[in-house]
């Protein structure tokens, strides 16, 4: 439910505050598997049924069929949640979750949280953004400060080209028809300068416009200058930040 929304056109802000009838659902059957990559699993699955491997008996292979276990952090689960978001009601696409292209996976990872498409007034375009999860109760809280720095990097320049990059060398290589159709359309929004940034802020506090207004004002205006796309939205969620883990599948659960 949207408790505020600043801004219009390209440029807009919202706070929602997420009830907790159906977040628990959510979390275990939609977050959980994104958390873990669990439909690139069954990718793995299939290319190891496809194969003779009667001869082997290495324990190797069964591990190849595991998930990665990922650390509970909350910062791992608030980013697998921002992109199901962007992806179940911001009209975004992410069809390689990072976790894939990760080197190392238990890491601290540079560069963009989000790396995908999305669609915006008909046009296809390269979606770039960042999430912070906080538990603090200052507004807004420091976690602001650097998502906003974070997203005026993504505003500027050229873009992150070598992201850009990945994302055209992977939809060459695939066989996915519409990622090809939507790469080609991205790229030539990219031609006019023109991409999406998105900032997701992930709350355990009351909904409370101060946490995104000061630093949405200072963005727009950058936004605005380049012809870009801004989205920030701030997401209250009904747990606290820091077992957002739990209903997403975490072991010991309950």
């Amino acid at each position: 439910m949207a408790k505020y929304s600043i801004g219009g056109g390209d440029c807009t802000c919202s706070g929602i505050k997420v009830g907790s009838r159906g977040f628990r659902e959510y979390m275990l059957e939609r977050v959980g598997p994104r958390r873990t990559d669990a439909e690139g699993i069954k990718m793995v699955e299939k290319v190891l049924d496809g194969l003779d491997l009667s001869k082997f008996e290495s324990p190797a292979l069964g591990h190849l069929r595991s998930p990665v276990r990922m650390p509970d952090d909350s910062w791992r689960v608030g980013e697998a949640l921002a992109e199901c978001y962007q992806e179940d009601y911001e009209d975004a696409w992410f069809p390689h979750p990072r976790l894939r292209y990760e080197r190392n996976p238990y890491a601290v990872s540079a560069g963009p949280d989000l790396v995908g498409y999305a669609v915006h007034g008909g046009d296809v375009m390269f979606l770039f953004g960042e999430v912070k999860t906080t538990g603090s109760a200052i507004r807004p809280p420091g976690a602001v400060r650097s998502l906003r720095v974070q997203l005026e990097s993504l505003l500027g320049g050229q873009g992150p080209v070598h992201l850009i990059q990945n994302l055209l060398k992977m939809a060459a290589a695939g066989a996915d028809e519409q990622e090809a159709a939507r790469s080609d359309k991205a790229l030539r929004s990219y031609a006019e300068r023109r991409w999406k940034v998105a900032g997701v802020l992930i709350s355990d506090q009351e909904p409370d416009r101060a946490d995104l207004e000061a630093a949405f004002a200072a963005l727009e205006k950058a936004a605005v200058s380049g012809g870009k796309v801004l989205r920030l939205v701030a997401l209250y969620v009904p747990v606290p930040a820091d077992s957002l883990g739990r209903p997403a599948g975490k072991e010991g659960a309950e």
